[in-house]
């Protein structure tokens, strides 16, 4: 046979063997052409969790295998037809969970920074034509903080007009956190925000952040709700869609007290008031005018007595008796 023809008949009776073997079930061309329909990657993971990658795709028969890659390099394959059908290829931030892992999904364990990259799907059908699809999706690998965003600063109780000085942080992150004030579920506008630098520390080779949000506000009395009597303070921290935590504190107000003073003047005595008692009008002639009006000395012969009607009444007799025996 010539060469040449020989190059060209080949091709054209494996196709034809292909099309005999399958064309009986109406399945001719169709098991032989692989659609991957979708790939589902979270876009956000979080360090220390897990996530699961999902492949769809169709037919579900006459598939030779299913392998993903991260980042161009293979790090799972499923081959239905072996008794093992599972293999895993090490890669650093890679770690499969073969217990919950299928031909449709990969569960991966403990997520490092090491994983973030993008995981492609490929589904290649069976010999001879291997026809073959896929599909890929991205996955950033976040770190978040240990617990909420810490609220320094706060005090139980304020009064009306006094200024409020808080700090919110949230330490160790990456990338750093988005840090928002609210007062009474009201966002805070940025002039009474303090936005302070990132502080960056070194962890496991990689740079962590941590962010710290300033408020300084001076307080209404509206701010102060008419029933509660409080003001509610919040600071949000958010990572995309990945971490989303609330830290918040609330403070009464304080009432002020006005201290008010008042004068008592006594009523003023007329003459005629005075004249209706005679000799006890007060005055030298007159002795026992003191005994109607407290605050007036005593007696004019002993002013060191207190102004105290019993007293002086003593002091009166105790003076009339010495009077008497001179």
């Amino acid at each position: 046979m010539v060469p040449g023809l020989q190059m060209v008949l080949i091709p054209i009776l494996l196709f034809l063997g292909v099309f005999i073997e399958y064309g009986e079930g109406g399945n001719s061309l169709s098991s032989s052409h692989i659609v991957v329909q979708d790939t589902v990657v979270p876009t956000y993971g979080i360090q220390g969790k897990h996530a699961v990658l999902s492949c769809f795709y169709s037919p579900l028969h006459g598939i030779y295998a299913v392998k993903w890659y991260k980042n161009g390099m293979e790090f799972y394959s499923y081959l239905p037809g072996r008794p093992h059908p599972i293999t895993i290829h090490p890669l650093e931030g890679i770690h499969v969970d073969v217990s919950r892992s299928s031909s449709q999904s990969v569960y991966l364990l403990n997520l490092s920074l090491a994983t973030t990259g993008r995981f492609r799907c490929e589904v290649s059908g069976e010999a001879p034509i291997f026809a073959t699809d896929s599909k890929y999706g991205d996955m950033l690998v976040v770190v978040v903080p240990d617990q909420g965003p810490i609220i320094h600063g706060a005090k139980t109780r304020y009064v009306p007009g006094e200024e409020v000085q808080l700090n919110c942080t949230a330490e160790n992150t990456k990338p750093p956190t988005n840090l928002t004030w609210y007062i009474n579920q009201k966002l805070v506008p940025e002039t009474y925000i303090t936005r302070y630098p990132i502080v960056n520390t070194s962890q496991d080779y990689e740079y962590l952040h941590t962010s710290t949000v300033g408020l300084k506000y001076r307080i209404n009395r509206t701010d102060f709700g008419a029933e509660t009597n409080e003001i509610r303070i919040k600071c949000t921290a958010s990572i995309y869609d990945a971490y989303y935590k609330v830290s918040e504190v609330s403070a009464e107000k304080i009432r002020r007290f006005r201290k008010k003073t008042e004068e008592i003047t006594p009523d003023p005595v007329s003459e005629d008031e005075k004249n209706d008692f005679g000799f006890l009008s007060s005055g030298v002639n007159n002795p026992l005018g003191f005994l109607l009006y407290p605050g007036t000395p005593c007696s004019p012969c002993i002013p060191c007595i207190p102004c105290i009607n019993v007293s002086c009444l003593i002091a009166y007799l105790l003076f009339s008796c010495v009077s008497f025996h001179l």
